[in-house]
């Protein structure tokens, strides 16, 4: 896989325009036994597998902030599947348990393989995160 590096803003054009999968990576909190949190990579799915991006874990309110292959923060993925913060009205809309259409106002301008979180595990907890991050090492 190769990692893609913009130069300059982030624009969520480059990151959900066209063919792309979200490869879930999951994540143990240290000093929390059974506590997890889930990031995603954003990915090209037009065979060059090139990262684009990442959501990162979920906030209190349930939102992921997005951010670019650099690490430069683009906006936030809402719980509601609108993406805020950007420069285009970009939303979401569930095709498939584990499929998305990106639509830019009433047009579509990109598909999503993956599945965005693990609804299935109730173990990832944003209160604990939260908490675990103020913790002192």
């Amino acid at each position: 896989m190769t990692v893609g590096v913009a130069h300059g803003e982030c624009r969520l054009r480059d990151l959900f325009f066209g063919q792309l999968e979200i490869q879930i990576v999951t994540h143990d909190v240290e000093d929390m036994p059974g506590i997890r949190y889930e990031t995603g990579l954003i990915v090209d799915n037009t065979g060059t597998s090139k990262i684009l991006g990442q959501l990162s874990e979920p906030e209190r309110d349930g939102s992921r902030p997005i951010m670019n292959a650099a690490g430069e923060s683009c906006g936030s993925l809402e719980s509601n599947l609108r993406i805020s913060g950007g420069e285009l009205p970009l939303t979401l809309r569930r095709v498939t348990s584990n499929s998305f259409v990106v639509f830019n106002g009433n047009s579509p301008v990109g598909t999503i393989k993956g599945r965005l979180n693990n609804d299935e595990d109730k173990a990832s907890d944003p209160a604990a995160l939260a908490r675990a991050r103020r913790r002192p090492r």
